[in-house]
């Protein structure tokens, strides 16, 4: 048995979309931005197949990155790869991830939201191989992984701009397509415990987009703010009676305001942006290869990954509650 530092294993992709390689086709270097593009920065996995019920993406995805591909998802994974990558349309990841448990794959890497319903995603926490330890899910939002994103929960764990009083998340292109990751952000943030009251007006249950608020202990409040724009609105900001910590444009952008008098009100005080570095640099993080790490380092240590069918949950439920009440 090599030791786990070498160990190799085999990948398989199910889904041939953008999420699972597209987004790194004609990309040599940076941050892996693909299930793919990881897979390809880490010397110890061989991709070995890919699934798609579309030809075009077969063909796309084997010419362009050299990989034998399947029409047929079950070929695939009677392959029995070490990991499979599931990029599949959303309707698709309960079944796919129940048949990756049935045959006990090691190591599943599902996108999000790992199930549409909430009794499917209970289905697949209480299946018998999680919890024989005989197969580990990975749940891919990656705000769990960016470093930008740490040094945010690391700001509001350590109070460095005060007593945190609330977090306000903006977001577009759909509660279940991104403001998921923007939910399951804050649940990171307030140690995956669930909020005590969800609030929202009838009329925005069914936008692609809603407005609602997550009420916790403490009076700390969890604005959920969504807007139906044609771009993406992708932004964090930590208020504390202290200051503002925002990541802006997916991390793309970050800032820092301290609480300072205001020069024109004597006795006032305004939120003053400083070149305080609580936030880092604002770089392209490589995310995606962190997360594979976990998955791996789960698998090897016989422990969870950060992002995983449970902490997803709380995400799932306050979804299923905005769109039925």
């Amino acid at each position: 048995m090599p030791d786990r530092a070498n160990r190799r294993y085999t990948a398989a992709l199910v889904g041939l979309g953008r999420i699972a390689w597209r987004f790194d086709a004609n990309r040599t270097g940076g941050a892996a931005l693909t299930h793919f593009g990881s897979y390809r920065r880490n010397p110890r996995i061989d991709v070995v197949g890919g699934f798609s019920p579309v030809a075009q993406d077969r063909i796309d995805f084997g010419n362009v990155c050299g990989v034998e591909t399947r029409e047929r998802f079950e070929d695939i994974i009677e392959k029995r790869p070490d990991i499979v990558s599931i990029c599949s349309p959303s309707e698709a990841h309960f079944e796919q991830t129940l048949a990756c448990l049935d045959r006990e794959i090691p190591m599943i890497w599902l996108e999000k939201p790992p199930t549409l319903e909430l009794h499917e995603l209970d289905k697949l926490i209480n299946h018998p191989a999680c919890h024989a330890g005989k197969a580990r899910v990975l749940v891919n939002y990656g705000r769990r992984y960016a470093k930008t994103y740490e040094q945010l929960r690391a700001i509001y764990r350590e109070q460095s701009l005060g007593r945190p009083l609330a977090i306000q998340l903006l977001y577009s292109r759909g509660l279940e397509l991104n403001g998921s990751h923007f939910l399951d952000l804050a649940f990171s943030m307030l140690g995956d415990r669930p909020p005590l009251e969800l609030v929202i007006a009838q009329s925005e249950r069914q936008k692609p987009s809603p407005t609602f608020i997550l009420q916790f202990g403490g009076d700390f409040v969890v604005s959920m703010c969504g807007h139906d724009a044609s771009y993406h609105i992708s932004d964090a900001v930590l208020v504390c009676d202290g200051g503002r910590a925002s990541v802006l444009s997916g991390g793309l952008e970050t800032r820092i305001e301290q609480k300072s008098e205001n020069e024109l009100h004597a006795g006032f005080f305004r939120l003053k942006q400083t070149e305080s570095r609580l936030l880092g640099a604002s770089v392209a993080d490589d995310w995606f290869s962190s997360a594979l790490s976990d998955l791996i380092d789960a698998h090897e240590m016989g422990r969870q990954p950060c992002s995983n069918l449970t902490t997803a949950r709380h995400t799932q439920a306050v979804i299923e509650e905005v769109r039925r009440g």
